[in-house]
């Protein structure tokens, strides 16, 4: 027997809001900042209808690196700091470019502070430079451009 409900389409708008599903992005970032990059991660989750997803932030059977690949698959974008070229980063970049998905879904950051000249495969990708947290904030925001505020919008969970 079908459940009726469950293939009735969900209404578009609620209480004068559009309904909207929330945009995932991989974030992976060097976790030495761990405290303060979280926080960042977490005002911006407050503000846009977006969820950022980290490598470690549910336990799973599968092998990391796999772990990796699916969360960097599911989501729209992903953002590597490479700062400081951290190890783990740089790995989860490697894997994204192993995908072959377009360098459209992908933010790179690096802080001019840490970070010395970048290797010459990915000189000629585009760059998010910044010189503090709160141009690093300053800069995914921007980044978001016309992403719903969660205000604005009734914001559908996605299933992890």
């Amino acid at each position: 027997m079908v459940n009726i409900r469950a293939i009735r389409p969900i209404p578009a708008v609620r209480d004068g809001r559009p309904r909207v599903r929330e945009t995932w992005i991989f974030a992976a970032y060097p976790y030495g900042l761990n405290p303060e990059y979280l926080e960042i991660l977490h005002r911006i989750e407050a503000d846009y209808a977006v969820k950022f997803r980290l490598a470690n932030d549910t336990p799973a059977a599968t092998h990391l690196a796999e772990k990796i690949r699916i969360r960097i698959r599911d989501s729209e974008i992903s953002m590597f700091d490479l700062s400081g070229w951290n190890a783990n980063v740089a790995f989860e970049f490697g894997i994204f470019m192993g995908m072959r998905l377009p360098m459209t879904r992908a933010w790179l950051f690096l802080n001019r502070n840490t970070t010395r000249d970048v290797p010459s495969d990915i000189q000629g990708l585009h760059q998010h430079r910044y010189s503090d947290l709160t141009e690093l904030e300053t800069l995914i925001r921007a980044n978001l451009g016309r992403t719903p505020r969660r205000a604005d919008v009734v914001v559908l969970n996605r299933r992890l």
